[in-house]
């Protein structure tokens, strides 16, 4: 599973896999046999799970887990695939072109009629209470181009390395303390 979170962090900075990923990892696992298969695959995230779950299936048929807790595996890996698709929704839904202009002109005549609707009761006060207006509108305008797509890997952006350590301890908690 720690591959399969890696994989799909990859996947979501338009990344892929390649041979040193696999490096960290034991090479008793039976997924490695299908590295190169892997390392050539398009969307290398779902063909991972695949993979899991047959090698899961192997392992069922060989007395190391009931069938019972094989459907519980499929259960688990199905819900990443859901979180992985939800990922996927979000990384290529961008804020639509029209709706940014929107925004810009929306900023723009606010700020140009402010002072003019306003300059009868706040007289000079009117300059700085316009700037600052004019400063969180444009700030709320950049914080959402900022956090447009948030597995870029910026600064601002959602910590996917602790995020795949995580998966990866949780991962080994579920398959070896059993």
């Amino acid at each position: 599973m720690h591959l399969f979170s890696i994989a799909l962090k990859q996947h979501l900075q338009d990344k892929r896999l390649h041979g040193n990923h696999f490096e960290i990892f034991e090479d008793k696992n039976p997924i490695f046999e299908e590295k190169s298969e892997i390392l050539k695959t398009n969307n290398q995230p779902q063909f991972i799970a695949k993979l899991i779950f047959l090698a899961l299936k192997t392992d069922v048929r060989h007395g190391l887990f009931s069938i019972h807790e094989l459907e519980l595996f499929r259960t688990e890996l199905n819900k990443f695939m859901e979180v992985a698709g939800g990922c996927e929704r979000i990384k290529n839904t961008p804020i639509p072109f029209t709706y940014s202009v929107f925004i810009k002109k929306f900023i723009f005549i606010y700020v140009m009629l402010f002072p003019i609707v306003y300059s009868t009761q706040l007289f000079f006060i009117i300059i700085p209470v316009t700037m600052f207006i004019l400063y969180v509108l444009a700030s709320i305008e950049l914080i959402a181009e900022e956090i447009e797509n948030p597995f870029n890997g910026d600064e601002s952006d959602l910590p996917l390395e602790a995020i795949v350590k995580n998966i990866g301890k949780n991962a080994k908690e579920i398959f070896f303390n059993r």
